[in-house]
């Protein structure tokens, strides 16, 4: 009877202490773990927004260890319990699909992330189409024997801009209708912080740029395109065109002019997400002016830019 009564407290003990991989409430199982989150305004928007995430694993002289699996079941928190002790640093690259490049990772200091996606007619030209929507997170941290619970924001470090044109008459051209932006950043230096916007780092940008295009309809005498791009600065901002064919149908309409007369700062945002209305005349001129402002961060009435 007393082994009996042994045994059983022993079995009790086991139920209270044991921890499960698969709860996140269990601190005791995890030496390292890392749980990420895209929260804005106080909202988790992980499952809304996060497709997919890849995980490289850096020590401390900046070599690629190896690659890190994010669990099925839960995502969002990543055991890495297994590694000796020492520095570490993880970099976390969220949506990445074939449309985006990784270049270079076998050394921190070199690995790029480099968009990928060629228009669809390649053949003929050099632009690209939209890139991946992508979200990034680059953490360092030393093992040093005690259990950690590492806070992982995910970083938007994608733009997009959504156009709508109208014609003031009838559009005069008939054919495939593409819109282009000019001088569209092409790559992140993926381990080295460019920019800080309150609680969240952004992998700076490559000097290299490059046209993106687009393709749209004309329906009611109206073309609608929405651009997804890497992020934007504040020193250098695209052009946008409209071509009809061969033809451009608008002159270039830089940007940059318009963002400061709004008071519209890519800087200053952590999530870059632009609505712009054009009205094309007859003779060719365009006005421009803000659409939509749910999304827009730095949203001020500037009125209309005529191009």
């Amino acid at each position: 009877m007393k082994k009996l009564r042994l045994l059983i407290l022993g079995l009790l003990a086991t139920l209270l202490t044991g921890c499960s991989l698969e709860d996140e409430r269990d601190e005791c199982c995890y030496q390292i773990r890392l749980h990420y989150h895209e929260t804005v305004d106080g909202v988790d928007l992980f499952q809304q927004d996060i497709k997919s995430m890849r995980h490289l694993l850096y020590d401390s002289e900046g070599r690629f260890v190896r690659w890190i699996d994010s669990p099925a079941s839960h995502p969002q928190d990543v055991d890495i319990s297994d590694l000796e002790s020492g520095a570490y640093t993880v970099v976390t690259v969220a949506n990445a699909t074939d449309k985006t490049l990784f270049e270079n990772y076998d050394q921190l200091s070199t690995f790029r992330l480099i968009h990928n996606a060629r228009y669809q007619d390649s053949a003929k030209d050099d632009d690209y189409g939209n890139s991946d929507e992508l979200y990034w997170h680059m953490t360092g941290f030393t093992i040093n024997g005690s259990p950690q619970v590492i806070d992982c924001p995910l970083s938007n470090i994608h733009c997009h801009l959504h156009v709508r044109a109208a014609w003031k008459g009838v559009p005069r051209q008939v054919g495939q209708w593409t819109m282009r932006l000019y001088d569209v950043y092409t790559g992140y230096q993926t381990g080295e912080v460019g920019l800080t916007v309150r609680d969240r780092d952004f992998p700076a940008q490559v000097s290299a740029m490059c046209t993106q295009r687009v393709g749209t309809s004309v329906f009611n005498f109206e073309l609608e395109c929405e651009f997804i791009t890497f992020r934007w600065t504040n020193e250098v901002l695209p052009t946008l065109q409209i071509w009809c064919d061969d033809e451009p149908v608008t002159k270039g309409m830089d940007l940059a002019k318009a963002f400061q007369e709004w008071g519209w700062y890519p800087d200053r945002a952590q999530i870059q997400e632009y609505w712009i209305d054009l009205t094309i005349h007859d003779d060719g001129s365009v006005d421009m002016r803000q659409g939509g402002s749910l999304g827009i961060r730095d949203w001020i009435d500037g009125g209309t830019i005529s191009n």
